[in-house]
């Protein structure tokens, strides 16, 4: 039987951070935050080790990607379809190099930060997403304190959709 929490360890890389229960090769999750594209967390693995909870830009919406944020009609520009819908309003992303994580135990803590741009290229605004894991064995806590940081001012617009956004597996079963 598992023990009700495991220590976690972290694969790091400057654009990835993958992480692991002690004994296993499956990463629990992984935070991507690549060059000039959004940060994301894809996969994100069930917490009995069968199954996947998140998805990977699907062909039918290819901008959403596992668990990510995302906004529309920033001073007008979009940030929610990466230029992936050839709009040419759309914004864009500069995520900074991933710093190591701070595991103890069964927690682990991290942060993503990323510039993001008009169309222009001129910065609108910074965002940082803390995160935190805590793996209880039977289930997990994924804490985010997002904040962003005007680097003019901003005007948000209505949206029917946008900000924390989670791209679950699509079936037709």
């Amino acid at each position: 039987m598992k023990p009700a929490s495991s220590p976690l360890r972290a694969d790091h890389t400057p654009s990835c951070i993958a992480f692991f229960r002690h004994d296993q090769t499956t990463p629990l999750l992984v935070q991507r935050a690549d060059s000039d594209t959004r940060p994301f967390i894809h996969p994100i693995l069930a917490p009995d080790g069968n199954g996947t909870l998140t998805e990977n830009a699907p062909p039918h919406h290819p901008w959403q990607h596992g668990l990510y944020v995302g906004l529309n009609d920033v001073n007008g520009v979009g940030f929610w379809t990466e230029g992936r819908a050839n709009n040419p309003q759309d914004g864009s992303f500069h995520p900074r190099p991933l710093a190591k994580p701070s595991v103890d135990g069964s927690t682990s803590q991290w942060e993503v930060i990323s510039d993001w741009r008009a169309p222009d290229g001129s910065p609108l605004m910074m965002e940082s997403q803390a995160w935190s894991l805590c793996d209880l064995g039977t289930h997990y806590h994924l804490d985010l304190c997002w904040t962003l940081t005007a680097a003019i001012d901003l005007t948000f617009g209505a949206y029917s959709y946008g900000g924390l956004f989670v791209r679950m597996p699509f079936g037709t079963e």
